[in-house]
C-alpha cells in the first residue's frame, strides 16, 4: 500500500526529528504487501512518485547503487532492476557490502526490506546481515545498537537454500536517512562475499 501522510513525525523519536522536519512535502508511506510488489521505494522512485512508467532509478541517475569489493559477477544495476539476476561481490571479509543512495532529497525511515537471494547458486547466499544507515555517507550507525536501549548489535537473519529465495524482514529504524547500507556477516560457504538477486526496501519516504 502506497499512502500519503502529510506533514507529520509522529512514531519518530525527538532526538531523531531534526532530520525530518527539514524535508519539504508530505512523506509517502510506501508499506511491503508481497515479494516483487510495486509499494516499495525503489518502485516508487523508478517510477517518479507513480507518475512515469518504471525505468531502473539507479540508471536514471535517481538513486545510486554501490558494492564493496568490485563485483565479480553481474553489474550494480541489477540489485535494483525487478528480476532474479545474480550480483556478487568479491572476497572482503572486512568490508563487504552493497549501499544504496537515495540522493540529496531523499531520506527514509526504514520498516522494512526484502532481500532476494542469488539465483545460480546456493553455496554463498548470505544468512546474516548487518544493516547500517548514515546521512552523510561517511558516518555510520549500525542500526540495532540505536534502536534498542541495550545497543546490542543485532543480526538480520536470512534463510538460505533455496534460489532466488526472497527474504521479507521488519525493522525499527529511529529516523530518517539518505544511505542504508547491507553488510554480509556470514553466508553459507565462507565469509567475505555479498550475494543477492534483488534488494528492496519499505517505509516513510520524505522527499524536498
Amino acid at each position: 500500500m502506497i499512502r500519503r501522510l502529510g506533514n507529520r513525525t509522529r512514531g519518530i523519536p525527538n532526538s531523531f526529528r531534526s532530520t525530518v522536519d527539514v524535508l519539504a512535502g508530505a512523506p509517502t508511506e510506501l508499506t511491503y504487501a508481497s515479494n516483487g510488489d510495486t509499494n516499495s521505494v525503489f518502485y516508487y522512485i523508478g517510477t517518479n512518485g507513480l507518475r512515469e512508467a518504471w525505468t531502473n532509478p539507479h540508471t536514471a541517475g535517481r538513486i545510486t547503487v554501490s558494492a564493496n569489493p568490485a563485483l565479480i559477477q553481474g553489474t550494480i544495476e541489477q540489485l535494483v532492476d525487478r528480476t532474479d539476476n545474480t550480483v556478487h561481490s568479491g572476497l572482503d571479509a572486512s568490508g563487504n557490502y552493497f549501499r544504496f543512495d537515495l540522493g540529496a532529497s531523499r531520506t527514509l525511515v526504514l520498516k522494512s526490506f526484502g532481500f532476494r537471494q542469488r539465483a545460480d547458486n546456493t553455496g554463498t547466499q548470505a544468512n546474516a546481515l548487518y544493516l547500517y544507515v548514515s546521512n552523510n555517507g561517511t558516518t555510520w550507525y549500525l542500526l540495532n545498537t540505536i534502536a534498542t536501549a541495550s545497543r546490542a548489535i543485532q543480526t538480520y537473519n536470512l534463510t538460505t537454500g533455496t534460489l532466488s529465495l526472497w527474504n521479507s524482514v521488519a525493522v525499527a529504524a529511529p529516523g530518517a536517512y539518505r544511505y542504508i547500507q547491507f553488510h554480509a556477516v556470514t553466508n553459507n560457504s565462507a565469509s567475505g562475499y555479498i550475494t543477492a538477486s534483488e534488494i528492496e526496501l519499505y517505509g516513510t519516504l520524505y522527499q524536498s
